[in-house]
């Protein structure tokens, strides 16, 4: 007999689609008979066109993003379709941000920290890696462990420092708006709280060093202290509920506000 649903040990959610561009009304369909078969498993469904997010996000629980910002196109696409994933769905579904991770998509750890804060402060949820490419099907052999190396030096480094953050990024973003974008589109800033303390998240999507100019809800915090877990390492001096800084190339850090 087939095991119940509810009770597939590895289960974690059910795949909806892989970035779809058609067919709205059979991916409904779809998602309407997972949920009348399994109400336990939410539905994720990814996409990566921001003019297909407002046919994928009723498709779904969880609303999946992958931009492809590497090697060739503006980190900011992070930002840009995180935020369209959750405008998409009205901000009442969680949204997930995918970053790919496989050949020719290897970012360095640098933009893979740089483009976490920037997702996260863009509202995402929740995070992903996608390192498998079954198109390259001529050659698998480059997708063992054993003969990529430097993969999983890279992501072993960085899901530890992910999971080391794990306590604070799975609280919400605050509504403190830091940044005025008009102005600084380079520069992606959120604030969150957990534990009793207030933690900034702030990277600079930028090749090149950008000026900031912040604005902090608190007057009170006079620095950001950075977490020895995670990117850029520098205190970040606060004045008067105002920081003023130059951050250099696809900086990106957390920091505790005191």
């Amino acid at each position: 007999d087939a095991l119940p649903i509810c009770s597939l040990p590895k289960m974690l959610f059910w795949y909806g689609a892989d970035e779809p561009w058609r067919d709205w009304e059979g991916l409904r369909d779809n998602y309407n008979f997972i949920r009348s078969a399994d109400g336990e498993f939410p539905v994720v469904t990814v996409q990566c066109r921001e003019q297909h997010m407002k046919n994928t996000a009723p498709t779904c629980d969880i609303v999946g993003c992958d931009p492809y910002p590497v090697p060739n196109v503006s980190l900011r696409a992070v930002a840009d379709l995180t935020r369209n994933a959750s405008e998409a769905s009205f901000g009442l579904k969680p949204v997930w941000t995918v970053l790919g991770c496989y050949d020719p998509k290897i970012p360095t750890l640098e933009e893979l920290r740089c483009m976490t804060v920037i997702a996260i402060a863009s509202g995402a949820n929740g995070l992903g890696i996608y390192s498998w490419d079954e198109r390259n099907n001529k050659d698998r052999k480059k997708y063992r462990a054993s003969e990529r190396p430097e993969i999983v030096r890279l992501l072993t480094t960085f899901v530890k420092e992910v999971r080391a953050l794990e306590p604070i990024l799975v609280e919400p973003n605050t509504k403190a708006v830091l940044v005025d974008a008009a102005k600084q589109p380079a520069i992606h800033a959120a604030i969150k709280t957990a534990g009793g303390k207030s933690y900034l998240f702030i990277a600079n999507d930028q090749r090149c060093p950008e000026k900031v100019s912040i604005t902090m809800p608190d007057k009170k915090w006079t620095q950001a202290v950075p977490l020895p877990e995670f990117g850029f390492k520098e205190t970040l001096p606060l004045s008067a509920g105002r920081g003023e800084w130059t951050l250099p190339p696809l900086a990106a850090g957390v920091f505790e506000l005191r």
